[in-house]
């Protein structure tokens, strides 16, 4: 198994994080009143599940979706990689995530919304 390394240091990573929690303050001006909490906690989350998505993609492109593994002497195989796996499961609570913080918007700025998270996924690597 090959030794996991991270992408970003802790510093590009709270430089990162810092821009897309600038990024999704904006969109949190448009939350009306008593929903602008609901929508600062659930930025947050968003804000973090976008960079690590960024940076896991570069992992699994560096490192592929698969490994090998060996348990004992006779049971071995392939198996999709801890990257690989976080990468999908991050990807779908982002996905959830910005539908919720869309869905405390008015209308006309959840079209805008919806256009900037699917901009953020067609950037994504492609494999």
């Amino acid at each position: 198994m090959v030794d996991f390394e991270h992408i970003y240091t802790p510093e590009q990573r709270a430089e990162k994080l810092a821009e897309k929690k600038k990024e999704f303050a904006q969109l949190l001006t448009k939350i009306p009143g008593k929903k602008k909490k609901a929508g600062r906690a659930i930025s947050e989350q968003a804000a973090f599940l976008a960079v690590a998505i960024e940076e896991l993609d570069k992992i699994v492109i560096r490192d592929g979706y698969v490994e090998e593994y060996q348990n004992g002497e006779s049971q071995k195989g392939t198996k999709k990689t801890v990257a690989a796996d976080l990468l999908d499961r991050y990807t779908k609570t982002y996905t959830t995530t910005i539908k919720q913080i869309v869905d405390l918007l008015p209308e006309e700025e959840a079209k805008t919304a919806k256009d900037e998270m699917t901009e953020f996924m067609k950037r994504r690597p492609k494999v």
